[in-house]
């Protein structure tokens, strides 16, 4: 049976497929693949051990807490390094409950949106007897404040909200909940894998600029209308140009 070759539209296909999927995982990029080489090919030695290799890596690991320290505006010996985003929100929570129900606090609140390293470390902790509170968000993907307020109650050890969501964009305005965190005593790990204090700063400008041109784009729109609408003068004009051609037809 004779048919369409489709292999040359496949291969366009192919070509133009995008990879939209840079929050879960990328590709390592050339200056840090350029900066880890040396650790991983001569100076691989054992950072927790006593003979020259392992204090030479033992001195890099050090350096690096320090510079990731200083990106963050922390101190060095607030830096832990774990194998992922996964190992640490589940470390995060976990030590924050246990802390807490060392003084009588067993409720944590998380957001309803929270990444599945967070919700189900807190699906965990409910089983053990935790009481866990699932804040609603907006059709935006915010938390509101005062479903905050609300849920916060005296045995409340944890609030965890993720600050920047890895699947819609949206970012969490922590800075004018931390008043009410103050407020109450509680700590509140604004958890973000990825989020530095630049990229913040991007993602302010970004949303910035979005507002700025939604407004331009529905001012555009209300003038192109106000453009081509017909006056009441051209309708009369257009309904009687109408009717003489029908009454013609006719």
């Amino acid at each position: 049976m004779g048919g369409v070759d489709t292999a040359p539209e496949m291969e366009r296909m192919t070509d133009m497929r995008v990879y939209a999927d840079q929050a879960a995982t990328t590709s390592l990029s050339k200056t840090a693949l350029e900066a880890m080489l040396p650790w991983m090919t001569e100076n691989f030695g054992n950072p927790s051990a006593l003979y020259e290799e392992g204090r030479t890596a033992r001195d890099a690991v050090e350096t690096a807490r320090e510079k990731i320290a200083h990106l963050l505006h922390a101190k060095a010996k607030e830096i832990y390094f774990t194998s992922g985003g996964t190992e640490a929100d589940n470390w995060a929570l976990q030590m924050a409950a246990a802390a807490g129900a060392r003084i009588g606090k067993k409720h944590i609140i998380v957001s309803a949106i929270e990444h599945h390293a967070v919700l189900n470390p807190a699906k965990s902790l409910e089983r053990q007897g935790f009481r866990v509170t699932y804040l609603p968000v907006t059709p935006e993907g915010l938390v509101l404040p005062e479903a905050l307020e609300a849920a916060i109650c005296p045995d409340t050890a944890l609030v965890s909200v993720m600050y920047a969501n890895n699947e819609v964009g949206t970012i969490q305005p922590v800075e004018e909940r931390i008043p009410l965190k103050r407020t109450f005593d509680i700590p509140k790990p604004a958890h973000q894998v990825e989020l530095t204090p630049e990229m913040q700063e991007a993602y302010r400008s970004r949303n910035e600029r979005m507002e700025k041109f939604k407004v331009e784009k529905a001012e555009q729109i209300r003038l192109n209308a106000a453009r081509t609408a017909p006056s009441e003068t051209g309708n009369k004009e257009l309904a009687h140009k109408v009717k003489k051609e029908f009454d013609k037809e006719k």
